[in-house]
């Protein structure tokens, strides 16, 4: 498992896919919550970039999974879907049906992004799920977007939490993830 820039998917976001993102992120802030906040303030201070950030790496793997054009059609039924079912939410399936969840990071002050981890806090951990990183490089509100999906590894894939001491998270370095190539959406499941 080494990933590397070859293997990264790119995806842009124009004005309008940018801007379905944030209203996506608007009907989540209540009652929203970002696990890699430290402080209850800090939390709330960030909650609405981070619910963006989220937004954008889930439109980016339904790009993936569906290309462009039909993937932002599927993102929105997708969330619409999930509004429907109300505090049940998505029990963690980004796309529903699925055992994959999207762990989404903004990359800040030019970050290397290969020094990223997957993150995925102990209460979204799901046994035999698929767990995708995403990175938003750049972030310009009403404007445009670019997400990096990095990779992905399977749950058993990932480091216990207290392994790595700077996260009460389940963990993977970037560098570790498997390739998008490598995974395969079909009709029914995600297949490696």
């Amino acid at each position: 498992m080494t990933i590397s820039l070859g293997n990264v998917v790119r995806v842009d976001f124009n004005s309008t896919e940018v801007k379905a993102c944030q209203d996506q992120a608007r009907t989540l802030e209540f009652g929203g919550v970002s696990f890699s906040r430290k402080s209850p303030g800090e939390r709330q201070a960030t909650l609405r970039e981070d619910q963006v950030v989220g937004q954008l790496g889930e439109l980016a793997l339904f790009v993936w999974a569906y290309g462009k054009s039909r993937g932002l059609q599927e993102y929105l039924k997708t969330q619409e879907s999930k509004r429907g079912r109300g505090h049940r939410g998505d029990g963690g399936q980004d796309i529903l049906g699925h055992k994959v969840d999207i762990k989404s990071s903004l990359v800040r002050n030019n970050k290397d992004i290969f020094t990223y981890n997957l993150l995925v806090a102990s209460r979204e951990f799901h046994p035999g799920w698929w767990f995708v990183q995403g990175l938003v490089w750049e972030y310009i509100p009403d404007v445009s977007a670019t997400v990096a999906v990095m990779g992905w590894a399977k749950a058993e894939n990932l480091l216990k939490p207290g392994v790595n001491p700077r996260f009460d998270c389940w963990t993977l370095s970037t560098r570790n993830l498997f390739p998008m190539s490598s995974l395969r959406l079909v009709e029914t499941r995600i297949a490696a």
